[in-house]
């Protein structure tokens, strides 16, 4: 975890001294299920094996927080999100509430503000939750993984999710989210 904070701090550090950097405010319309594991067994191509989840139902919920990105090469942006955001389920009569850094890398190949996202990070769980059964985790991975559509200076518009890499709770529950996001940049208004 203090890697990923100072990669962080680093990535901000960048965005504030570099030529060509955004940062802002960024709000999440966030489809959240919490993942319990289903018992089936599922061998990969390469050889690897994976345990099979099932949804618990999902709820609405947002997420709020900023951003920054700053350009690197043609069609090459990288940045870092930190948001607060709470993940239910309709089922599971759990909430979890955390606050999440996610470093991401835009990939611009189109000759339209069309941006492909791919990125990794960390959330810290800030509640636990009275009926927990099992070995409890304060942080848990997640990935990012999105399309995005840059509307000039005005903004931008983000569809897609954070599927879980690690569970919050051992073996028994896993944050997953699907997202539609508004990021709105600041430093293009002063």
């Amino acid at each position: 975890m203090k890697k990923l904070i100072s990669i962080t701090i680093f990535l901000f550090t960048i965005t504030f001294f570099s030529q060509d950097h955004k940062f802002g405010l960024m709000i999440n319309f966030e489809n959240t299920t919490l993942k319990t594991p289903n018992g089936e067994f599922y061998v990969n191509s390469n050889g690897t094996g994976t345990i099979g989840t099932d949804d618990t139902g999902r709820e609405f919920n947002l997420g709020i927080g900023g951003y920054g990105s700053f350009y690197i090469h043609d069609g090459l942006d990288v940045g870092v999100e930190v948001f607060y955001d709470n993940t239910s389920s309709e089922i599971e009569n759990v909430e979890f509430s955390a606050i999440n850094i996610v470093s991401y890398v835009d990939v611009h190949p189109f000759d339209f503000e069309l941006y492909g996202m791919i990125g990794i990070g960390a959330g810290l769980i800030l509640n636990e939750p009275e009926l927990v059964y099992g070995d409890f985790k304060n942080i848990d991975f997640l990935a990012k993984i999105g399309l995005a559509y840059e509307f000039n200076a005005i903004g931008r518009l983000e569809i897609g999710g954070y599927p879980s890499i690690t569970d919050v709770i051992d073996e028994r529950l896993s944050r997953s989210k699907y997202y539609l996001g508004i990021k709105i940049p600041l430093n293009t208004f002063f």
